[in-house]
């Protein structure tokens, strides 16, 4: 390749390394563009961290090795920083050096590279090694190519003159895009770590969710995958690439983050008077009361028969406010009808008062599950608030329909669902499987201190009958309960 053609070639891998974001496909690339431009039949690239060389790609063409990061590292380890060893002189002092015979030269102590020789059989002839350089000639890793190929023969010989040069060129744009990949992958991190702290911190707030999200996410982004990878089924085909398997995962990890701004009564409420205070505890009180007002009157010559009838059904009311306490379906009107009799009673004596309020028959007759309409309400509203923090980050174009992902997982295909109502062909994907994982975590979780997971039978019951009713995907449903080995 003559000068001209070098020149041009140095031009186009420069600037092919600027759009080169992940750090290990980028050092993997600036080896095999400074091999290229200088016929070399070897080399690695190292990076300096905490005062050390490290091994991060290595090449050889003769070997037939292409090694990258762990691998690397395993097969040559770090290189300590020292003015006698070849690699650790570039780094130290950011200067070129290129040794034409390694076996004859004195200038640096290379057992290293003859120690590796004698174990691989190669034969290390020549070397070129070339700083990598920040501006301010900060140094943050050092290329070094092995025995340039004369392309006549093949045969290993020095490098030329202009090798070094075009190296060092070449070196400077690949420091700049090696800086600029670990900015990407530092922020990347950065983002990981702030997604995980809120998903963790959201599972923090209650302690009747366990580690929904921490498990949610885990199961979302393994269920993709395990989709991609399947061969038959209604899903085969499907494939995600690696931006949309992020943006489920992260989907994920931020589904309830919007539970930040729901009360911790609300999510914590196991019962139907449960709130700020506990409801229940002041009507058992009332009925204390009213049993002790049955009683004097029964020692103060009450007709014992009727006396001891009210004290009866004193403890069956009671017991059927207990009953009615616990989550469940909205109550039937005879049921609310026997509520309005009970709270025709009266307790105490001067200061008389109902066994129970207007409020609390409201609570116990409207609620469904533990909560009332406004507080599931209240509940439902923390997709809203996804969608509108997540709104708030500017994520990446690749991520960018995490905050939609998040904020559907619970629609439902015949319109059921909230905060939309939106059906089957307005619902991603995604966002389906997110809305059954959900549920599938919802139902199996083991560490809820307010119930144990239910049993398989029932699991696979209730997802399928919520596919059959139109509100989950049946093909994702099938899918995920073959995948968990429920099917």
């Amino acid at each position: 390749m003559n000068v001209r053609a070098r020149l041009r070639r140095l031009v186009e891998v420069t600037t092919a390394l600027s759009t080169e974001t992940d750090l290990e496909a980028l050092l993997d690339r600036v080896l095999g563009c400074a091999r290229e431009l200088t016929g070399a039949d070897a080399g690695t690239v190292y990076t300096l961290e905490e005062g050390a060389l490290h091994p991060r790609v290595i090449h050889n063409d003769t070997l037939g090795l292409r090694l990258r990061a762990g691998e690397a590292e395993d097969r040559l380890g770090p290189v300590e920083v020292r003015p006698d060893n070849v690699s650790g002189y570039a780094a130290l002092h950011a200067r070129t050096v290129h040794v034409p015979d390694v076996y004859g030269s004195d200038a640096f102590d290379f057992r290293g590279p003859r120690r590796y020789d004698a174990q691989t059989g190669y034969r290390s002839r020549s070397m070129l090694v070339v700083p990598l350089t920040e501006p301010g000639r900060r140094v943050i890793g050092v290329l070094q190519l092995l025995n340039a190929l004369d392309p006549a023969t093949g045969e290993p010989g020095a490098f030329h003159p202009e090798d070094a040069e075009l190296v060092e060129a070449f070196a400077s744009g690949a420091a700049a895009a090696l800086r600029n990949a670990r900015l990407v992958a530092e922020l990347r991190a950065t983002l990981e770590g702030l997604v995980r702290a809120l998903g963790v911190a959201i599972d923090a707030k209650s302690r009747h969710t366990g580690n929904h999200v921490q498990r949610v996410a885990e199961l979302n982004v393994g269920f993709a995958r395990a989709i991609q990878d399947a061969s038959e089924g209604p899903l085969a085909g499907v494939r995600f690439s690696d931006e949309e398997l992020e943006e489920i995962r992260m989907a994920g990890w931020l589904h309830d983050i919007g539970k930040v701004t729901t009360p911790v009564y609300v999510m914590d409420k196991a019962t139907r008077l449960q709130g700020f205070w506990d409801r229940l505890d002041t009507i058992r009180e009332r009925f204390a009361a009213r049993e002790a007002v049955l009683r004097e009157r029964l020692e103060r010559g009450a007709d014992p028969e009727e006396t001891r009838a009210a004290l009866e059904r004193l403890r069956e009311d009671l017991a059927f406010v207990e009953g009615a306490n616990r989550p469940g379906p909205p109550m039937r009107p005879e049921e609310e009808a026997r509520l309005r009799r009970i709270a025709g009673e009266t307790y105490g004596t001067g200061c008389e008062g109902p066994l129970l309020t207007a409020e609390e028959i409201r609570i116990l007759a409207t609620s469904r599950g533990s909560l009332t309409p406004e507080e599931m309400d209240r509940m439902r509203e923390h997709v809203v608030w996804t969608a509108r923090i997540l709104g708030q980050i500017p994520f990446p174009a690749h991520l960018s329909r995490v905050p939609e992902i998040a904020a559907l997982h619970h629609e439902r295909l015949d319109g059921s669902g909230y905060p939309e109502g939106r059906r089957e062909g307005e619902i991603p994907l995604a966002a389906r499987i997110l809305a059954a994982v959900d549920v599938f975590e919802a139902l199996t979780a083991s560490d809820r201190p307010y119930k144990p997971p239910l049993p398989r039978e029932k699991v696979v019951g209730i997802l399928r009958g919520a596919a059959r009713e139109g509100e989950l995907d049946p093909d994702v449903v099938e899918a995920l309960l073959a995948w968990q080995g429920y099917a």
